[in-house]
């Protein structure tokens, strides 16, 4: 099943290391735009990796504005999770 994931894996390479190239080696009208998109990557990561799981356990564990129900499955690991 890991051939169903090459082109998006092939795409992420490319939006991801193509811009370095431009921006180390292009003109003068090619490296502006690959550092902001370079910018634009950076800051989409660190939105995605830092701020959404934040959120997430702010809304979930402390305001309790979103109900979390778990499955049969998953009542052992309930444990592990901070009160």
């Amino acid at each position: 099943m890991d051939f169903l994931y090459e082109p998006s894996k092939e795409q992420s390479r490319s939006n991801h290391h193509g811009p370095f190239s431009l921006a180390l080696e292009g003109g003068p009208q090619s490296q502006p735009p690959c550092f902001a998109q370079i910018g634009g990557l950076v800051v989409a990561t660190f939105i995605t990796l830092l701020l959404v799981p934040v959120f997430c356990a702010i809304f979930v564990l402390d305001l309790k504005w979103i109900k979390w129900e778990t499955t049969e499955g998953q009542e052992a690991a309930e444990g592990a999770l901070p009160n």
